[in-house]
């Protein structure tokens, strides 16, 4: 057995899951309302999209961890990776497969949702821009493999589901929910850490940077950015003033950047966990 076969199993098993299928469609079905009672049967243009993308980037990653997390924790609670690695199979093998079978399963759920909508917005509306949704679309799968990478990589680091769920919760509320909470924003805070607690100077641009450290956020601000060609300026976003334009690390495709660190580090160290762990 080797890393192919083991993501075979994994997309056979996760396919098989009802909950899974019962939970898309029923992300289906609030999609199609939303795209159907948003704006009667008017054309929607880029700024209906952009609700749509805000839509996603809060309710999706819930659907991924769902998919993801129970990858390697619930094989140790099961006994099954014991067989696993009483194959010959690496844990490098065992670890890619179950990454690669993962993603292959929520690429082909996410995949149904954006169909879906796709199907929704020609039938209700006649027309929508194509070419916007078409990126929108593919920024949406690329969101999709991150929060796999996110899942798949704590569900490496844990021991027990209930672990890695609770991980995985606080990293879903801490990146995404409390980033849209006005007393809790990410600038405010680290602004009160860096001129409060250690008594430095303002540095705006810094607090605009942790802004974009929410893979929920950088998806939002990536696909409007790059796929819708819209650009939120709003100066109550932002600390820092760019008349200049905005730098580097907070322009679209940098942020495309961020997303993949986003991919590579939670898999790079789940994946050193679980290689160096003495009892799986």
């Amino acid at each position: 057995m080797n890393w192919v076969v083991i993501a075979r199993r994994e997309f056979r098993d996760v396919r098989r899951s009802k909950a899974l299928w019962g939970a898309v469609g029923g992300f289906a079905v609030f999609l199609g309302f939303i795209l159907v009672s948003g704006q009667g049967r008017t054309a929607p243009d880029t700024a209906a999209l952009s609700s749509l993308v805000g839509i996603l980037s809060f309710f999706l990653p819930l659907m991924i961890l769902a998919i993801g997390y129970p990858a390697i924790t619930g094989e140790r609670e099961s006994g099954s990776i014991k067989y696993l690695l009483g194959l010959p199979n690496t844990r490098l093998e065992v670890f890619a497969g179950k990454v690669i079978g993962r993603t292959v399963i929520a690429i082909v759920a996410v995949s149904i949702l954006l169909t879906v909508s796709a199907v929704v917005l020609r039938v209700w509306h006649g027309s929508f821009p194509m070419l916007e949704y078409a990126g929108f679309a593919l920024l949406t799968l690329y969101f999709t493999v991150i929060w796999i990478g996110i899942s798949v990589g704590v569900s490496a680091m844990c021991a027990a589901r209930g672990r890695a769920l609770a991980a995985m919760l606080g990293i879903y509320l801490g990146g995404g929910i409390l980033w849209a909470v006005p007393q809790l924003t990410p600038q405010a805070s680290f602004a009160y850490l860096v001129e409060t607690v250690l008594g430095l100077d303002p540095a705006p641009q810094l607090y605009d940077f942790v802004l974009h450290l929410s893979p929920s956020f950088t998806y939002i601000i990536a696909t409007n950015g790059l796929a819708l060609g819209i650009r939120d300026d709003n100066p109550e976003i932002y600390a820092g003033h760019y008349t200049d334009g905005h730098p580097v690390y907070l322009q679209d495709w940098f942020m495309l950047v961020l997303l993949l660190v986003w991919l590579v580090v939670p898999l790079s160290i789940g994946y050193l966990r679980f290689r160096s762990a003495d009892s799986v």
